[in-house]
């Protein structure tokens, strides 16, 4: 209370020298000097025995979490400033484990959310192959919580985070392992940056990853530098062995807009690739790219793809499409030969297409096509042989569905056409279709429509009336196949003909049952020279042919067999054999009418094998013909005792063996005799006969001749005849001098010329044998003044000559034969002496002798010397003529 002298006293005021309140704040500092001390102990056990607490109870509950009941895990270390782990393994043989994690952050930094820095060293990552799939072993399947919440993700900041370690790829063929590095962040926006590297088989690979964790915003991009093949290559089972170089690039760039479609820009390179397929190399001129970019539909660019092997190639995609709603692809193509070996082109080949592949309900339609350029080529080392094609189209269809897959295709051939100077051959109308489905075995037919070929050569075509074929395949536990071929041909060469015609049923593995047939006709002016008939049937190797050759004019039927090896055809081979008498003119009149005239009969063997136990064909081949008798009264030819032989190593070359003979006893042709006739000659090609030599008896003497060729384009030879030892009585008569006779025999040459179609004889002589004397008697000798006027001196020493001719000595004679004009002109001269007295005297009047009364005793000619010229016909001497028209046309 207040009082006059001033205010009271304040009892409660503490005063300085309040002694008993001093000891207050001592307590305290110890109390809190205390807690102080024993929390630091707490922490410090804490500290201490934290990795244990954690290795204890964590490690147990983060394994049942797991479902990685041998989970281990090392905690090295734990505290304020970061974490450590030691090795960490899911199981003994995990295929994922760490040698070390290594976590550091502040505590004011955990407080904001936030990481100084994250790393894992000697991260193991093992994936094995299994059957079809690919796994890491021991990793354990999480699954979602069902009681678990959307909302917004806590996402810690991380500043920077580091990943080293290394992948294995294990499976059959495989054993592969290359590193790998991860570095980046997560910011406390949720952006986060990673950029990891690593080499396959050495080759590096970079990615990129950009995005943000919160807005599913996302961006990565792969990059492959230039890198080896050969070095990636060796990392696929089955293409270790593979030869390959050359170099591969890839970039890819691929981002997840939020609320957006995905986008996706990537580009593949191949440069200078090189390869094996086989024995073929296969080599790229430059390089070629893939581009492909994808946000609302997927669009595809494909660069020109180039070739040096195995053919100089250009390959070109366009108008790529692709439709992900209506699960549809096409595009179009084309490619060009820029050059192929041995040809040499007007233009390059093109041949360009298109493809088109769409899903349907129950499976899928595809429908492709390609056009094959017409072109023209030329072979290098047959310059002069020109191939040209026609445009050549090709369309497939294929349809999946519900029943199976069915497939149709057709090939619609343009004209081929070959030539080579005068010879040409074309083909035309071939079309090939193909129907075939798969439900689910594959079966269908081929067939073969519409061909035609025609072939032409200076005298010759060749047409095929028919030429078509069909097969039916089948394809389950085998392929089996059964099919027939049939064509009909038509050959022809001026007024000859042949006509084929052939059935062929085949079936593969299992030959058919049925037999094809094989006929072939020769005809000549629509009249039958031979005929083939053969049945033709299939068996384990090829087929085999038994029928007969039937030569009609003649009536010769011989057997004719063989067999087609088609597994070797060394195997192969087709024989004749004929062996009868032929009696003429048998059915020849119907060809010749001329032949009429003709009789003869003879004995005929022959063989003939066509074998290819060479390797290549070879017709080895003997005619022989025996007894041979002819005789054709028009031209008065008469043979007998005739025989052929003729043997060919290969008939197919037209070339026979050397010494073919032909031998007769007699030949008269007109008034000409031939007897013992010996001919050796040899067939050398199609137009060359070599005659080697001939010998015959003639005029009681011998003749002969060197050798020479027959060649039916040459209209001129000269063949010279040597005599020895004719005689020349003979020799007269059978030059027209029908009533010559005497003694003596003469020798020389007589050259014989043909030209066209005109036989001539040009200086031909016979001289008598030296020191040898003969007689000559000659009747009818009026034909030597026949046309001169008597009385005149021309017409006497004509007259005189005959007279003497009649029967003369002489002691040399020469015969000299000559044509003039279509005439036989034989001349002979004789230096000798009548036998008798000539009724001729020398009359002053004229100069000469002239023929005197049969009173008178005529005149005895010690020696004189006769030159005298005999013109007589030639072609109805020697009857040659009819011959000649005969083989033209009959007569």
């Amino acid at each position: 209370m207040s009082t006059a002298n001033g205010p009271a006293p304040d009892n409660a005021t503490p005063h300085a020298n309040d002694q008993p309140a001093r000891p207050a704040p001592s307590r305290f500092l110890r109390g809190l000097l205390f807690f102080l001390t024993l929390s630091c102990l707490v922490l410090a056990v804490l500290w201490i025995a934290l990795p244990r607490i954690a290795q204890e109870l964590f490690v147990p509950a983060l394994a049942r979490t797991l479902h990685a009941p041998e989970l281990s895990m090392d905690i090295r270390g734990a505290g304020f400033s970061g974490l450590d782990l030691g090795e960490i393994s899911l199981s003994s043989d995990a295929g994922l484990a760490a040698e070390a994690v290594l976590i550091d952050w502040s505590l004011s930094g955990l407080l904001r959310g936030r990481i100084d820095r994250i790393r894992i060293l000697g991260l193991s990552i093992r994936v094995q192959k299994n059957v079809d799939d690919w796994d890491i072993p021991g990793l354990p399947r999480l699954q979602k919580s069902s009681g678990a919440e959307s909302g917004t993700m806590f996402l810690p900041w991380v500043d920077e985070m580091s990943v080293e370690g290394r992948i294995s790829l294990e499976g059959p063929g495989l054993g592969h392992s290359f590193p790998f590095s991860v570095n980046g962040g997560l910011d406390e926006d949720a952006g986060i940056v990673l950029n990891a590297e690593t080499a396959l088989a050495g080759q590096s690979v970079n990615l990129a990853l950009k995005g943000n964790l919160r807005q599913n915003d996302f961006r990565l991009t792969c990059v492959l530098p230039p890198a080896s093949i050969a070095a990636l290559a060796g990392m696929v089972p089955g293409l270790d062995a593979l030869p390959l170089a050359g170099t591969v690039r890839a970039e890819a760039h691929a981002s997840l807009p939020p609320n957006q479609k995905p986008v996706l820009e990537a580009r593949l390179g191949l440069d200078s690739l090189r390869t094996m397929l086989g024995d073929t190399p296969l080599a790229q001129d430059g390089n070629a790219t893939l581009d492909l970019a994808w946000q609302e539909e997927p669009r595809l660019s494909i660069s020109a793809l180039s070739l040096d092997a195995p053919l100089p190639l250009t390959l070109s995609v366009a108008d790529i499409r692709a439709n992900l709603e209506e699960m549809s692809f096409g595009c179009s193509w084309d490619l060009t030969a820029q050059a192929l070996s041995g040809f040499a082109f007007s233009s390059p080949p093109h041949l360009a297409g298109s493809f088109e592949l769409k899903a349907s309900k129950q499976g899928w339609n595809m429908r492709a096509t390609a056009a094959l350029d017409a072109l023209e080529a030329r072979p290098t080392q047959t310059p002069e042989l020109v191939l040209a094609l026609d445009t050549t189209t090709l369309t497939l269809d294929a349809a999946k569905g519900s029943s199976g897959t069915r497939v149709d295709g057709s090939l619609a051939l343009g004209r081929l056409r070959v030539t080579r100077e005068t010879l040409g051959a074309t083909l035309s109308g071939l079309n090939m279709t193909v129907n075939a489905t798969a439900a689910p075995d594959v079966s269908g037919t081929i067939r073969l429509t519409g061909a035609r070929l025609e072939a032409k050569q200076p005298g010759m075509a060749l047409t095929t009336t028919r030429l078509d074929g069909q097969c039916a395949f089948a394809l389950a536990e085998q392929l089996t196949l059964s099919g027939v071929i049939n064509a009909a041909v038509r050959a022809g060469s001026g007024d000859t003909v042949a006509l084929m015609n052939l059935r062929l049923p085949l079936a593969w593995p299992e030959p058919t049952t049925a037999s094809g047939s094989v006929d072939l006709d020769l005809k000549w002016k629509g009249k039958g020279l031979a005929k083939i008939s053969s049945r033709i049937a299939q068996d384990l190797h090829g087929a085999s042919l038994d029928g007969n050759l039937s030569v009609l004019p003649v009536a010769v039927r011989a057997p004719l067999k063989g067999r087609i090896d088609a597994k070797n055809i060394s195997g192969s081979w087709i024989e004749m054999k004929a062996a009868q008498t032929i009696t003429m003119p048998g059915k020849l009149t119907s060809l010749l009418p001329a032949l009429g005239d003709l009789s003869g009969s003879a004995r005929l063997d022959a063989t003939a094998r066509l074998d290819m136990s060479s390797g290549a064909p070879m017709l080895p081949a003997d005619l022989k013909l025996t007894g041979l008798s002819l005789a054709h009264t028009t031209s008065e030819l008469t043979l007998s005792g005739g025989a052929v032989e003729l043997a060919f190593s290969n008939l197919l070359n037209m070339r026979s063996d050397p010494d073919g003979r032909m031998n007769f006893e007699r030949l008269q042709l007109g008034t000409i005799i031939l007897e013992q006739g010996d001919i050796h000659f040899q067939v050398e090609a199609l137009h060359s006969i070599l005659v080697e030599g001939c010998r015959f008896e003639w005029a009681g003497g011998r003749i002969g001749s060197q050798a020479f060729r027959i060649n039916p384009n040459v209209e001129d030879y000269t063949v010279e005849l040597y005599c020895d030892r004719v005689e020349m009585a003979q020799a007269l008569e059978q030059f027209g001098m029908t009533q010559a006779q005497g003694g003596g025999t003469a020798n020389g040459r007589i050259p014989v010329h043909w030209a066209d179609g005109n036989l001539t004889f040009d200086n031909g002589f016979l001289y008598s044998t030296p020191g040898e004397k003969g007689v000559l008697r000659v009747k009818g000798t009026e034909i030597l003044t026949a046309g001169i006027p008597p009385g005149t001196p021309q017409y006497g020493q004509l007259d005189l000559a005959a007279e003497a001719l009649k029967d003369f000595t002489y002691d040399w004679a020469r015969i000299r034969i000559n044509t003039q004009e279509r005439e036989l002109v034989v001349s002979l001269e004789l230096d000798g002496k009548p036998e008798k007295p000539l009724p001729f005297s020398y009359n002053r009047d004229i100069g000469g002798f002239a023929r005197v009364e049969a009173s008178s005793p005529g005149s005895v000619f010690q020696g004189i010397r006769l030159d005298v010229n005999f013109r007589l016909p030639l072609d109805q001497l020697l009857q040659y003529r009819q011959l000649l028209e005969l083989m033209k046309n009959g007569g």
